[in-house]
């Protein structure tokens, strides 16, 4: 039985066991080391790991990261770390039940998956263990999942021609053509303004990504605009069909303004 300093000044009782004398000394060592480094010495309740990953995301995620990335991050927690691996307390997790979650969804058919909850895990797990909540992180015993990346099925010459022909007379044509011509991200084409469109020029500027965020708690979801990805700021030529499906769209634009009046 020995007291200890807690880093709020708190004076601690702390009672650890011992079988031989020698091992009650490195107890006692162990325990004038982590004071001495300023760490909290826990005794009693310690917060489980679902109450740390919900701090985490709370605290350090939602107001310093993109809602994309906090959506995502909510969204793979809680749906992939189970209620059983959730209740366990945060300084009692190990490597190798984390190393099982991940082969377990890894064999279901999702190694990105697995391999993305390992990143994201590594990074909570980090800044737990930089505020002394752990004293190391289970992950960094865990060993990435090996899975074989699926081809993407993308369309052939023909299959593109025939794409670009049906959505020649379509109201939002323009959207596809740009979309499929230009290789642009979903976000990236529905996130052109007509200022990012220069006709004299012929060139398209590239300047945000538009996306649907349903954020937790929130009920009705709400369009956000973003930088798109680093690097991605760019100017593309436009093509003779992306020249006449613009000029068509906006034309269309006019007469549809015209015909709702104000």
């Amino acid at each position: 039985l020995v007291s200890v300093w807690d880093k709020d000044g708190t004076r601690r009782r702390v009672s650890r066991y011992a079988t031989t004398q020698g091992q009650a000394r490195r107890l006692l060592t162990g325990l004038k080391s982590k004071q001495d480094a300023h760490r909290v010495v826990v005794s009693g309740k310690t917060a489980t790991v679902r109450a740390w990953l919900d701090t985490w995301l709370e605290t350090f995620i939602k107001p310093n990261r993109a809602p994309y990335t906090y959506q995502g991050y909510y969204g793979l927690l809680k749906k992939h770390i189970p209620e059983r691996l959730g209740a366990l307390p945060l300084t009692k997790l190990a490597p190798e039940t984390l190393q099982q979650r991940f082969n377990a969804i890894a064999a279901s058919g999702l190694g990105r998956t697995a391999g993305l909850l390992r990143a994201v895990l590594r990074s909570s797990f980090n800044k737990a263990v930089r505020l002394q909540r752990m004293d190391s992180n289970p992950v960094l015993g865990t060993d990435p999942v090996k899975y074989m990346q699926q081809e993407t099925t993308t369309f052939t010459a023909e299959e593109g021609g025939r794409f670009l022909d049906a959505a020649e007379d379509d109201r939002l044509g323009a959207l596809f053509i740009i979309a499929l011509s230009l290789g642009l991200r979903k976000g990236e084409a529905t996130g052109l303004r007509p200022e990012d469109v220069d006709l004299d020029q012929r060139v398209i500027h590239v300047r945000r990504s538009l996306g649907w965020v349903k954020l937790p708690g929130d009920e009705e979801g709400k369009w956000i605009e973003r930088e798109p990805k680093r690097g991605s700021f760019r100017d593309l030529p436009m093509t003779v069909t992306i020249y006449r499906a613009l000029v068509r769209h906006l034309v269309r634009r006019q007469v549809e303004a015209m015909a709702a009046g104000e």
